[in-house]
């Protein structure tokens, strides 16, 4: 495919279409009560302060079995890419209009060691697992026994006059899909005057037919609906795109969304679709996407809008065959 027509396509798309990412929600004041922060196997710490909670190994697991409901380690095959060739691939980055934005490193057996978003890096080690990033955040994830992330736990440490604390969970059916996301959020904030508290929640539920994501609605603190449309082009390998995971699955949480694209594409939050999204609409705009593809049938470019913008993705990969 063309990138330039494709570009050029979207462009004349945005002309008679008014499309603002934010105006994709609507923000409705909501009390509910945050869901608690619970220790899990994963707890981690990040390096601007010390973690006040101890590690629970018990349910760690490199080979998970079939129980959904404890809490395991990432499997290294749900990044995994195998051609028909029979080569191995892992995402290695994603380039935003020819300059750096997501960066991975992996170990040899094909598990991330690090992932990066700009500036902002995370370290993963394992046996147990553990995340950190590189300022602000101590984290706590689990995950299922399929692999992608169960739960998500952490706390922003801004300043020492106020704290944010949040708690994600995630469902997923029998194929590995997507299909539910509680997000709660706590922040207090003090002054010689006293302490303030904030609480926020979204309940979101994804809609899926014949493998593809056909609808996003999220309730809550921010409400609104996503809907998807797709060409007749197969996602060969499932693979995440940013058509979904930056403007779909980054509304379903309400402050965690850098760690939701950062750890999206490495394969963490469910199956991909089966074929590539073409557009999407929300609440009051809408937006188109574009392909192109390598030879083997991975995604080589992307194009379409993140928040107002029409940006160009390329996507690079390391072969864990070759070691290339």
């Amino acid at each position: 495919m063309n990138k330039n027509l494709v570009r050029l396509a979207m462009l004349l798309a945005a002309v008679t279409v008014s499309f603002a990412f934010a105006s994709c929600s609507d923000d409705d004041d909501d009390d509910e009560n945050a869901a608690e922060s619970t220790e899990t196997e994963s707890q981690t710490e990040g390096e601007t302060e010390a973690d006040e909670d101890d590690t629970d190994d018990s349910g760690s697991s490199t080979d998970n079995s079939n129980d959904a409901n404890a809490d395991y380690q990432p499997i290294a095959d749900i990044g995994i890419i195998t051609t028909d060739d029979g080569e191995k691939l892992l995402v290695s980055s994603v380039e935003m209009d020819g300059s750096s934005y997501l960066v991975y490193s992996y170990n040899d057996d094909g598990l991330p060691t690090s992932a990066s978003c700009y500036s902002n890096k995370y370290t993963m080690s394992y046996d147990p697992y553990s995340i950190k990033r590189s300022y602000f955040y101590n984290f706590s994830i689990t995950f299922n026994n399929l692999g992608y992330v169960k739960k998500i736990t952490f706390r922003s440490i801004i300043s020492s006059s106020f704290q944010s604390t949040e708690t994600d969970n995630f469902s997923y059916d029998e194929e590995g899909h997507l299909t539910s996301v509680s997000s709660s959020c706590t922040q207090t904030s003090s002054d010689e005057y006293g302490t303030n508290s904030w609480k926020y929640s979204i309940s979101s539920s994804l809609t899926w037919t014949d493998g593809d994501l056909i609808k996003v609605s999220y309730s809550g603190t921010n409400s609104g609906t996503i809907t998807y449309s797709y060409s007749s082009e197969e996602n060969k390998y499932k693979q995440p795109t940013m058509a979904l995971i930056y403007n779909g699955l980054t509304y379903t949480v309400y402050n965690g969304e850098e760690l939701i694209y950062t750890l999206g594409f490495l394969g963490y939050f469910g199956v991909g679709t089966a074929h590539l999204p073409s557009a999407y609409s929300c609440n009051s705009g809408s937006g188109v996407f574009g392909y192109s593809l390598n030879d083997n049938g991975t995604i080589d470019t992307e194009s379409g809008f993140v928040g107002t913008s029409l940006h160009d993705y390329t996507y690079s990969y390391k072969s864990l065959t070759s070691g290339e």
